[in-house]
């Protein structure tokens, strides 16, 4: 600081660097960027330890599919009472929640008893969440409101709620076996990747919640959901939200191939296991796996394959299925685990002292090579310090204070040859 101090034209402009880089931080094409260092740390340092061992996937795989098509003769979309067994084999082992995270909005093209058959099911275990496809558009035939007993308590600002214009439900027999319902549409980043999910949607003067938060307050036993100052009050806990939707924690990937050394996040089986287990229980033979391995677990229902179409584009693969997205939503609400932008003036501030530190590496010597070195020395401390506010659940920009660091060392060592050589001609 004391050298900017003798240069005052050049603390002038390197204080301009950083204002222009911090005003640089509201255009979409900076979000870009810094999104993708974001999606780097994600990929390089999450922790699949931290990840909620009560979660539990079962996967809709190819494997799945191709068993049933070629024994069964059940071509996908698979009959509704095939589902059946996979919820008896959750209730049966004592499982909190099982979400079946597939749109049941047509009736099955195998009969009217499959519908009734699998609401029945779902009745009778009382732990059933299905999907509500809200659209952000209207249409004429998709203006029924789901029954009222989905709908959500809002306490504090509802400033947080999604617009619905319309809504495409389950068929009547799945819902009324339904314990709970929720909303599962999302939408991605500016570069197309999935990092948040809206929490409340609103429609016709109701709330309804969305899937990971209606798993949370049923697992928690709350009845309201509470906002106060921005924030979501869960289980005693405030959860900062980013425009009011959650910016999800990853932990890793459990169905997307990761770089967490084989280490998956969450326990994952294939539908098919799960199906024939319980289909040995009934036929009494000793099943591949015991009902017990989901005792108080919450199990997602999902299709991973990728020719079912449920994949997206999220910070820890390019492919990672939209269930998944879910899991991680409900890990990240009940452990109070949502991730945290640092707020805007903590970033200008280590704007302007990464742009202080820049200017003083060209500045503090004479050899062009140790300059570099310190800068050098910065720019890695600074990724540091990043990755490891990242490790607390932080999301610091990395983008503008580097290019705070870098933009003013380039203009210091500028200024410092040409004042230096005025001198020496003098």
């Amino acid at each position: 600081m004391k050298l900017l101090r003798s240069h005052g034209w050049l603390a002038a402009i390197v204080l301009a660097l950083a204002a222009a880089v911090q005003l640089l931080r509201a255009t979409e094409a900076y979000e870009v960027v810094e999104f993708k260092t974001l999606d780097w740390r994600f990929r390089n340092f999450s922790r699949p330890q931290r990840a909620d061992p009560r979660i539990v996937i079962a996967n809709i795989d190819q494997q799945s599919l191709d068993h049933f098509e070629q024994v069964d003769s059940m071509p996908w979309p698979w009959p509704r009472s095939i589902y059946e067994p996979v919820v008896n084999f959750a209730k049966a082992g004592g499982a909190r929640v099982v979400v079946i995270d597939l749109l049941f909005t047509n009736i099955t093209h195998w009969g009217p008893g499959e519908d009734e058959s699998l609401g029945r099911v779902l009745a009778r275990s009382g732990i059933a969440v299905l999907d509500l496809d809200f659209g952000r558009r209207p249409e004429k035939r998709r203006q029924a409101p789901p029954p009222a007993r989905f709908a959500v308590e809002i306490i504090g600002s509802t400033g947080a709620a999604v617009a619905a214009e319309s809504l495409r439900l389950p068929v009547p027999e799945l819902l009324r076996g339904a314990k709970r319902a929720g909303d599962v549409q999302a939408q991605p980043d500016a570069d197309g990747v999935f990092r948040r999910v809206p929490l409340v949607t609103s429609f016709q003067g109701r709330f309804y919640p969305s899937v990971p938060l209606a798993v949370a307050l049923e697992v928690l036993g709350e009845k309201v959901v509470r906002f106060e100052d921005g924030a979501l009050v869960l289980g005693g806990r405030r959860l900062p939200l980013e425009d009011g939707r959650a910016l999800l924690r990853f932990h890793g990937a459990a169905l997307a191939p990761g770089r967490t050394g084989g280490v998956r996040t969450y326990e994952t089986y294939s539908a098919k296991d799960l199906i024939l287990a319980q289909r040995a229980i009934e036929e009494k033979r000793q099943p591949n796996l015991a009902p017990s391995l989901l005792k108080d677990k919450i199990l997602f229902i999902g299709a991973g394959a990728p020719a079912l179409m449920d994949n997206r584009p999220s910070p820890v693969s390019p492919v990672f299925p939209g269930t998944e997205d879910l899991a991680v939503a409900v890990d990240n609400l009940l452990n109070g685990d949502l991730l945290r932008r640092a707020p805007r003036r903590w970033v200008f501030a280590l704007v302007l002292l990464a742009a202080a530190l820049g200017s003083a590496a060209a500045l503090s010597n004479r050899r062009f090579g140790v300059s570099i070195g310190l800068l050098a020395a910065l720019a890695g401390a600074l990724v540091v310090g990043t990755v490891a506010a990242f490790d607390r659940g932080i999301w610091i920009d990395l983008v503008a204070p580097e290019a705070a660091l870098f933009l003013s060392f380039a203009v210091s060592a500028a200024y410092n040859y040409v004042v230096e050589g005025r001198e020496r001609r003098y």
